[in-house]
């Protein structure tokens, strides 16, 4: 073997060494690139998942801060107003005030689900025919519209995370 031969075999011995390398060092980035993708990926998860956490807390301020007393105020003045006037009613059925009326139209809008409570109570109302009945309507009132609101008062309750 003469020496042209020998440099031709170190020069590509040497290439040889070089595309291993090059390949190796192309594996190892390909390899940081996708550990850099699954980081990030990582990230944007995570700043979505704080974006949303945020955002309930926003929502459950605005119930809790806003929503949640106007209801409750609601609901109360209806509850209070259609009492004092059952308590004073001197024929039957009752013709309500447009103070209840407006008291109930807002129930209606804060606690939907209670209008069949409201119809119930309203069709029991038109048909009472004696004073004396006036008990019936108490106890619609008492045992089936006053729980429908306060149930649907305690769907307002901010939502918790579990």
């Amino acid at each position: 073997m003469d020496a042209s031969s020998i440099g031709l075999i170190i020069s590509l011995a040497i290439n040889l060494a070089q595309i291993g390398l090059a390949f190796h060092k192309q594996k190892i980035d390909s390899e940081i690139k996708k550990e850099e993708i699954k980081a990030d990926s990582q990230d944007k998860e995570a700043n979505r998942k704080h974006e949303i956490d945020k955002l309930t807390l926003n929502e459950n301020a605005y119930i809790s801060h806003h929503l949640l007393p106007s209801a409750r105020k609601a609901c109360l003045d209806y509850i209070a107003i259609t009492w004092q006037e059952m308590d004073t009613a001197k024929i039957v059925p009752i013709t309500f005030s447009q103070q209840q009326r407006r008291a109930e139209a807002n129930v209606i809008l804060y606690c939907p689900n209670s209008l069949d409570e409201i119809s119930s109570f309203n069709e029991i109302n038109a048909s009472l025919t004696r004073l004396g009945q006036l008990r019936l309507l108490r106890d619609d009132f008492n045992q089936k519209l006053i729980p429908t609101v306060a149930n649907e008062l305690e769907s307002f309750q901010p939502k918790t995370k579990q």
